[in-house]
């Protein structure tokens, strides 16, 4: 019984989402979502899982979790499958028939948006998990900030007009005390995750030594190492390729390097790096006051800081950050006082969490380009999402 109920979800699931990207034309919608629903359950094989009365067309109002058929404006589409005595494939039992019962009837339901996708993202936040502020944070600058399963934010945080922050089911947002402009920025929408992907892509890369996809400021090595430690002296334009870990702990410079490490990366306090990709098998951090990236970034539009990690990927305090693109497979976590407001680009596979007092922002002109494979998505246009 659980697997035909599944069974009925996903193509519930499938059937809405496809449908929805059609709209707003009504019948290509339900024509769409029919077509879905009999190639991957048959008739001849499961019954009439879905007819045209089970496909409804309307506009999702998030606030009050309805569906408003009625509405001129149709944005999103409800889908519910079934098999049923009405339908004459109700579900066979196995073992309950002991008890007098040998046919159930189940059914599953799905609606899909045409939800907002964020437009025009100056530096962003994406979490495929859920997503957490500290208290007396800023976002200003048309900055993103999205996660999968919601938001909870702390106290005092200020959204300004512009900010975008987007979830699947807006029931998901959990605001705290004196939060300014949040409800005017909140709104569902999806994002798609193309970069988390690259966390491998590049890890393979730079252990194969392929220069294609590092910045064109890498052109020595590669050079092999067992672990890099505070005093080890790194020559500009290299490659490393090290097995082991990566560690400072104060007052190291690095600018034009890479490295790729199999153990953990920690970066210690009041050290300086730009021109950099760090790529990791585990977890990478800073400590405090390390300035991360190239000030005036925003007059070059090119990233100066490249992490990425397969775990935790973690800034510490009072770090200015500019032109950092972060991708982590786990979660991204910041600490407090952190000042990025030279764009910032992260996506995280698990959760976002930041601290208290950043500052969230982006260039007036917003990101320009990438020198390496590692392309940003465009943010425009709207998207497909499940809200039920």
């Amino acid at each position: 019984m659980a697997s035909g109920r599944a069974q009925l979800q996903a193509v519930a699931d499938a059937a809405a989402l496809s449908a929805a990207g059609l709209l707003p034309d009504p019948e290509a919608a339900r024509s769409t979502a029919l077509q879905v629903a009999a190639a991957n359950m048959p008739a001849a094989t499961f019954g009439q899982v879905l007819t045209a009365e089970d496909i409804a067309i309307g506009r999702w109002d998030p606030g009050t979790h309805n569906l408003l058929t009625d509405d001129p404006n149709p944005d999103s589409v409800k889908v519910s499958t079934r098999r049923s005595s009405a339908n004459g494939n109700s579900l066979g039992t196995f073992l309950i028939w002991l008890l007098g019962v040998s046919r159930l009837d189940v059914g599953a339901e799905a609606i899909a948006t045409m939800a907002v996708v964020p437009s025009g993202c100056n530096g962003g936040l994406f979490a495929k998990g859920s997503a957490e502020t500290g208290s007396n944070n800023t976002f200003d600058s048309n900055f993103c900030l999205h996660a999968n399963d919601g938001l909870k934010t702390g106290s005092q945080n200020d959204f300004a007009s512009g900010v975008s922050v987007t979830m699947h089911d807006l029931s998901d947002l959990d605001v705290g005390s004196s939060n300014t402009g949040i409800y005017e920025v909140a709104e569902v929408g999806s994002h798609e995750f193309t970069l988390i992907p690259q966390v491998n892509t590049m890890i393979q890369a730079m252990r194969a030594a392929d220069f294609s996809a590092l910045p064109p400021f890498i052109t020595k090595g590669p050079v092999y190492m067992d672990r890099i430690r505070n005093d080890d002296v790194l020559v500009p334009g290299t490659l490393y390729i090290v097995e082991g870990t990566v560690s400072t702990k104060t007052g190291v410079v690095w600018n034009d390097i890479a490295i790729v490490a199999g153990g953990e990366v920690s970066i210690g306090s009041d050290n300086r790096f730009w021109n950099v990709v760090i790529a990791t098998d585990h977890r990478l951090g800073t400590g405090s006051a390390t300035v991360v990236g190239e000030p005036g970034y925003c007059n070059t539009g090119v990233f100066s800081v490249y992490l990425m990690s397969r775990q935790r990927l973690r800034f510490g305090s009072s770090n200015p950050l500019a032109g950092v693109l972060a991708i982590s497979e786990a979660n991204i976590e910041t600490g407090s006082g952190n000042d990025a407001r030279q764009y910032v680009y992260g996506e995280a596979g698990g959760d976002v969490r930041t601290n208290s007092h950043n500052i969230f922002s982006g260039c007036p002109q917003g990101n320009l380009r990438s020198q390496t494979a590692i392309i940003l998505p465009p943010r425009q246009g709207r998207g497909l999402a499940l809200v039920r």
